[in-house]
C-alpha cells in the first residue's frame, strides 16, 4: 500500500480525528496538538478527491470507541468534529 493512497491518507486522518477526541476527554488540555498534521492532511485529502461527506461518514463507520456515533451525544459530537475538520476544508 502506498502512504500516498486515498483510502490509507483517509483512515490515518480518521484515526487521528478519533484518537484526538478521545485523548480530549480523558486528559481534557493535556493532549499533543494535532491541528498542523490535520490541516496538512485535510490538504491532500482535498487534492485526493476526498469529499466532507466521506470523511464524515468514515468517522462513523470507524470509530470503534463509538463515542463519535452512539455513546451518549456521539453524533452531536461528531458534528462538532465535523464543524472544525470543514474549517480546516475552506482555509
Amino acid at each position: 500500500m502506498n502512504i500516498f493512497d486515498k483510502d490509507y491518507m483517509l483512515d490515518t486522518f480518521v484515526a487521528m480525528v478519533i484518537a484526538q477526541y478521545n485523548l480530549g476527554q480523558v486528559f481534557s488540555d493535556e493532549i499533543p496538538d494535532f491541528s498542523q498534521y490535520m490541516a496538512d492532511m485535510v490538504e491532500q485529502l482535498k487534492k485526493m478527491g476526498v469529499t466532507l461527506d466521506e470523511i464524515d461518514n468514515a468517522i462513523a463507520e470507524k470509530d470503534f470507541t463509538n463515542m463519535l456515533t452512539n455513546v451518549g451525544s456521539g453524533r452531536r459530537e461528531r458534528s462538532f468534529v465535523m464543524e472544525h475538520i470543514e474549517e480546516l476544508w475552506v482555509r
